[in-house]
Order: structure tokens, then sequence, then C-alpha cells
């Protein structure tokens, strides 16, 4: 039985209701603030802000724990505002990409060729790269609407990166098998960021093909089939790519991959920190178990929401799948991070430190609920082991 938790009023709640994920635009155009600002050292104003502007406010601005009232879900499920701040990013997205390629390049299509000196070039190539991928989370909420122009808004997004096959993997593979061995996007105990990345991503573009091949032959059709989106996709960006090349020369090649890295990255840690050691129970029949509040970590810190897309509210988005951002709720019965995922994804890269912050946690929920522990061999303790999943 999860622990509900009453509705409440939270000034901080406002933080989302108020602006939805509009601050996600924002950053998506600070690397032309940083240019209008002057350049030279301003050309590194996105990079200032995402690792260490955003994270002191989100440490002051604190925690926020309410949830809306019937009433007011009624309403936010109404307002199509909350939509509109996630359109609104694809072509902030674009512009920005455009702006920074065309600056570094000196192609002169949107501000006139200038010198850049080396410390220029690669703080806007950074910035570029994060303002393009920032908006991972906001395609991840946009992925699971049911309009049709949501998703392809969100495939959009991801396309631009080099990812459009995020929605199938995130939604027909991810869903399905979270906290479990089966699914590449969950973490076991004793894992690092770096150990659990490279089976992420590579484990994230096998399953998409699976998806797709499985798919299709449930019609009855092979793999190479019209219907596999995943060959559309594949096509698709491969033009991005070659349109980019053929507009800016061959430094889209590195600006390119860059973005992908960034959003490949972002997306990576995203997953590692939120099913990290925990593994659903089979039940009578055999099958998973259906996702509870108790299979993933949450944090509920107001600016890491509006800047992460909710997502830090991850416990109620896979117990309740396809319940939107602004109505996302805090469970008291999900483990949670002591403070907001925009400082816990920067201590994940530090295995020494998260191990030495998160273990223990792991460790009390195991305690205090019925998850099963999901482990690399030799990192448990031996009391926990019995009915762990071990690999």
């Amino acid at each position: 039985m999860e622990a509900t938790v009453p509705a409440s009023f939270s000034a901080k709640r406002k933080l989302v209701t108020k602006v939805g994920l509009l601050p996600m635009t924002v950053l998506a155009l600070m690397p032309i603030v940083g240019y209008l600002l002057g350049g030279g050292l301003f050309h590194w104003f996105t990079v200032f802000w995402i690792v260490i502007g955003l994270q002191v406010i989100d440490i002051f601005v604190g925690d926020e724990t309410s949830n809306p009232t019937p009433e007011e879900e009624a309403r936010y499920l109404k307002n199509i505002w909350y939509r509109v701040s996630c359109w609104v990013y694809l072509p902030a997205q674009v512009f920005t990409m455009f702006f920074c390629y065309d600056l570094i390049a000196g192609t002169g299509y949107i501000v006139a060729p200038q010198h850049l000196a080396t410390y220029e070039i690669i703080g806007l190539a950074i910035s570029n790269a994060i303002a393009v991928g920032i908006g991972g989370t906001l395609s991840h909420e946009l992925c699971h609407r049911e309009s049709r122009f949501d998703r392809f808004i969100g495939v959009l997004v991801f396309g631009v990166c080099g990812m459009a096959n995020f929605m199938i993997y995130h939604n027909f593979w991810h869903h399905k098998y979270v906290a479990s061995k089966i699914d590449s996007g969950s973490a076991r105990f004793g894992e690092t960021f770096y150990q659990f990345t490279g089976r992420n991503i590579w484990g994230k573009w096998l399953a998409s093909w699976r998806v797709e091949k499985e798919k299709l032959a449930r019609k009855g059709s092979g793999p190479v089939a019209i219907g596999n989106a995943m060959i559309w996709f594949t096509l698709g960006e491969v033009l991005w790519v070659g349109s980019l090349i053929a507009l800016f020369g061959w430094v889209a090649i590195p600006l390119f991959l860059m973005q992908y890295g960034a959003v490949r990255v972002l997306l990576s840690v995203g997953d590692y920190l939120e099913h990290y050691g925990l593994h659903r129970r089979k039940a009578a029949n055999g099958e998973l178990e259906p996702p509870r509040t108790i299979h993933a970590w949450d944090d509920g810190y107001a600016i890491s929401s509006v800047v992460l897309g909710v997502v830090n509210r991850h416990s109620d988005h896979h117990a309740n799948e396809g319940r939107p951002f602004q109505i996302l709720r805090y469970s008291a019965d999900a483990p949670r991070y002591p403070i907001g995922n925009l400082v816990m994804l920067f201590a994940a890269f530090s295995p020494k430190l998260w191990f030495k912050i998160v273990n223990p946690l792991v460790l009390k929920h195991y305690d205090n609920s019925d998850v099963i522990p999901h482990a690399m061999a030799g990192k448990l303790p031996p009391e926990y082991e019995q009915n762990a999943v071990i690999w």
C-alpha cells in the first residue's frame, strides 16, 4: 500500500504551476545572451549557470513536497499553457544551435564573421551543447503525451541531437522493464556511473531496434519495412547532419558530436539517479509486478523541478505513467535524495562521493520497504544478498 500525502499549499509550487517549463527555453537562449553581453568570458555564461549558479539557487530555495488538490489538478490539466511552455523550446533550441554554429564557423548567416579566441570558441561550443541538450527532460515529457503533435515536437527536440529513438526505447521498453535486470536504464547498487553509462547508451539503442522488430513481427512483417520507425529516424538524422555540414562546413561534425554527447550524458546520469539499486518483485504469474513509488528515487527541490521538467518526482511518473509534469505528486514511501537532482547529478561523476552519500540511503530503503536489492556482484553487504538480484 503506497503512502498517500494530503494536498497542501506551497508558494514554491508556483515555480512550476505558473511558469511551466519555460525556464528550459530561457536556458536554451543563454549562449545568445552571453554574446549580447559582449562575448569573451560571457561565452561561458551558460556553463556558469549550469555548473554553479542553478545549484546555489536550488539549495537556497530548497525542497518542495506539496501536492495539488483535486480541483487544482483539474484546472492544471485543462490549461494549455503547460503544453505551450514545452513547445516554445524547439524554435529556441534550433535558433541557438544555428547561431552558435554560424558564429564559430564564421559563415555570416546570422551575425557578421568575427575573430574568436580559442577560449571563446571552446566556451561557445560547450554552451551550445548544454543549451541544445538541456531539453532532453522536456522532450521526455512531450514523448509521453497523448497528443501526436506533442510527441512529434518531443521527437524533433531529441532528433536535433541525434536521439530521435528515445521515445521508442523509453515508452515501450523502459516503462515496461524499469527497475529490473532487463532494463539498461536501471543501475545496480555498487555500479559507478562510468560502468553504467556505456551499457545504458548501447542498450537503449539496441532496445529501440528490438521494439520495432517485435512490433513488425506481430504484424507478420520483417524488420526491414516501411513501418520501422528506427529506419526513418536514422535516415532523418543522417540527412540532418548532412545539412549542417552543407551549411556550416566540417566544423559542424565536432559541434554536433558535442551536443549529442551532452544529451546522452544528461539522460544517462538521469537514469543512473532514478533507479539506482532498485528491482521489482515478480508476481505469482512470473511477470514483474507493476512499478510502484518504491521503485524510483525522488527529490522535490523546486529549482531542480523547473529546470529538469519535474523528472525528479520520478516515483509518481512511473507509478502513474502519463501523468503530466504539472500534477506529479510527492509520495512519502518513495526513496528520496537529500538534495536536488541539479546537485546530485554532479555527485554521480565522483564514485567515492556517490557511494558515501547514496549507498547508506539505499540500504535504509531496503530495510523499510519490500523492494528487491539490485546489485553488482560483491558490492552488497552479505545480509542483503539472499533475496537480491545480483549480476
